[in-house]
Order: structure tokens, then C-alpha cells, then sequence
């Protein structure tokens, strides 16, 4: 991943910052899908969860090789 934005143009700032968020937004989703209330959820619910994960990792794939 990019450690420095400096030489970027804007539009790749963006780009950078964009995944920066989506990355912490995995991260915050991993961890509710480690909790004890996700637990309680029924399927239905869980199956919902796992795609909507699957669908942020596949975008934050595109956007690093855009960075890259």
C-alpha cells in the first residue's frame, strides 16, 4: 500500500483515501461479525453479512490496483 501521498495528483489522493476508509470499515464489520449480538442474528441475516463483506473486499481490491 501507498505509505506517502506526496506526487499524487488529486483525483489518486482520493483514490487512496477512499480504500483507507473502506479498509476501516471492514474492519469495523469484522468485528461486529465477532460479536456476541451478530451471534444471536439468524441465517438468513448472517448469509446477508458475509456478501456484503465479500463485495467491500472485492471493491478495496479494484481500488488498491488503481492505486498501484
Amino acid at each position: 500500500m501507498i505509505e506517502s501521498k506526496k506526487g499524487l495528483q488529486p483525483h489518486e489522493i482520493r483514490v487512496v483515501e477512499e480504500r483507507t476508509e473502506l479498509m476501516d470499515k471492514i474492519t469495523k464489520l469484522h468485528k461486529f461479525m465477532n460479536s456476541d449480538f451478530y451471534k444471536t442474528l439468524n441465517e438468513v441475516s448472517h448469509n446477508h453479512f458475509e456478501e456484503q463483506e465479500k463485495a467491500m473486499k472485492s471493491y478495496a481490491d479494484v481500488l488498491l490496483k488503481r492505486i498501484n
